[in-house]
């Protein structure tokens, strides 16, 4: 790939067209990081690359925030937030941003009531009965997910920093904590650990895949789900819709895989959706050279 120039280069103008709500959202966001409430550092590549080789692919994201998605074959922001100021974000702006919504909806529990049937279906393959087991959610949102192993039987918990989306979560059924009490989990006292649509919003994929493995039974399983860079272009109308300033990676099946293993899973399936369902493996060496999205992107 030979590039001169950015393929979107920043106007300020966001791609999707936004609700009122939304636009509201993005006016706050863009406010905080002028006031200096949201933080920026800049992020390497989980390959260990030259960053002066990196091609720009975009200065901006979808909303229009000016921040930089580069590709040295795998695909990264090289602008993030703090930790902090992730944390912050997915507290506050995060969902009214992305979904338009101040607090939950009955759709949106059901998008994530369809999402977690179809990880028990999955789960079922390797698993006699849900019934009994311990099942965790890290960034659970509204509990949805959670709920079709909870009539089954499970006994479910999930973890999630939003307030509106925590109670609401409570108020049907599920049992919710507060990420920023950063609630204590044991080890191997997970039967099921799930990761949906949140290690692309971490610049410590490996750490949070460690520490999964940490809680996680010897026979537990690891399901995870991110929105696969090559789905970008069947889900979206382009890639600039695909990105967004507070997604740190853009992952496809073969650099969760990598992961993955690196973080000491066995992959059982997977696919470009992305979902990978692992078990506890051994710990095996990164080879990132295996993972390269520059012919693909």
């Amino acid at each position: 790939m030979h590039l001169t120039s950015p393929l979107y280069k920043n106007d300020g103008k966001s791609i999707w067209r936004l609700t009122p709500t939304q636009q509201v959202a993005l006016n706050r966001v863009r406010e905080k990081f002028a006031d200096g409430t949201y933080s920026i550092v800049k992020q390497d590549c989980l390959c260990g690359g030259d960053t002066n080789k990196d091609i720009i692919i975009s200065s901006k994201d979808r909303f229009g925030l000016p921040t930089e998605i580069v590709l040295c074959g795998l695909l990264r922001n090289s602008d993030i937030l703090t930790q902090k100021s992730i944390e912050r974000f997915y507290k506050d702006d995060s969902h009214e941003l992305v979904f338009g919504a101040l607090t939950p909806t009955d759709e949106y529990f059901e998008v994530q009531h369809r999402r977690g049937y179809r990880f028990y279906r999955t789960a079922s393959k390797y698993l006699k009965s849900c019934s009994g087991l311990n099942v965790w959610e890290i960034g659970a949102a509204s509990g949805g997910v959670l709920y079709p192993f909870q009539k089954r039987g499970a006994i479910c918990t999930g973890i999630e920093y939003n307030n509106n989306y925590r109670h609401y979560g409570i108020c049907r059924g599920i049992n919710m904590l507060d990420a920023d009490v950063s609630p204590k989990i044991s080890e191997k006292s997970a039967d099921i650990v799930i990761l949906s649509h949140v290690l692309e919003h971490c610049s410590n994929p490996l750490d949070i895949l460690i520490n999964a493995r940490k809680i996680l039974a010897d026979d537990g399983l690891l399901i995870l789900e991110v929105l696969g860079l090559y789905r970008a272009t069947t889900d979206y109308p382009s890639l600039l819709h695909y990105f967004m300033f507070a997604h740190f990676f853009y992952y496809s099946k073969c650099y969760i895989e990598t992961l993955c293993r690196s973080a000491g899973f066995d992959i059982l399936e997977s696919d470009e959706t992305v979902t990978c369902i692992c078990k506890k493996g051994i710990f095996a060496p990164t080879v990132w050279n295996e993972v390269d999205n520059k012919d693909k992107i």
